[in-house]
């Protein structure tokens, strides 16, 4: 009995690990998995939660997003394989307006990546850090080439602030590690764009 307990546990896992390959963090996973660990009320084997929910912890594994344009001129639907955001451009620019512009998302990424850096810095500094907040800003700016040509510079302004018991030098830290986080060192850095 407990054999057949066991192929059947087999062949339901095997047919769980290839919709794990399409959605991997999806809680729902870890929940069907466990379900099916339970075969008459007993559970067989444990199975650690870290192997049934991976983290993306490695920053240097592959992110991936779909991009879909909607019927709607400019609305698009952004999916990561776990949530579902709207992009759109303004009214003003021909858009719907149903969701932050193109730019707005690139500083929310570039926000929400240097604040959650500063959060897990202080985390593990045990520095007493209750809210931080930032504000960004784009803008081009006119500068001149090596050539003597004007060019425009894409310029992003972050004002940053810290509430929590810190000493200045520890304020100063906190601001030099925002600079560290990983998108802001994508941007700074020399992508490479393929376009198949």
């Amino acid at each position: 009995m407990l054999t057949q307990h066991f192929r059947i546990v087999n062949l339901l896992l095997l047919s769980a690990h290839g919709i794990a390959t399409l959605t991997l963090s999806s809680r729902a996973f870890v929940i069907v998995t466990r379900l099916v660990l339970y075969l008459n009320g007993k559970l067989l084997f444990q199975v650690p939660e870290s192997k049934l929910y991976p983290t993306d912890g490695d920053s240097s594994m592959a992110k991936h997003v779909k991009v879909t344009l909607k019927a709607q001129d400019y609305e698009t639907e952004l999916f990561d394989g776990r949530h579902t955001i709207t992009a759109d451009e303004p009214q003003d620019l021909g858009g719907g307006d149903k969701g932050p512009a193109p730019y707005e998302l690139l500083l929310m990424s570039l926000g929400s990546c240097s604040v959650i850096t500063m959060k897990m810095y202080a985390k593990r500094k045990g520095l007493e850090v209750e809210d931080i907040q930032m504000e960004l800003t784009h803008t081009k700016e006119d500068r001149q080439s090596d050539s003597g040509a004007t060019i425009k510079k894409d310029v992003i302004q972050k004002k940053v602030t810290i509430v929590g018991n810190l000493t200045q030098e520890q304020r100063d830290r906190l601001l030099q590690i925002s600079a560290m986080c990983p998108v802001h060192r994508s941007i700074e850095s020399a992508i490479d764009i393929r376009t198949e």
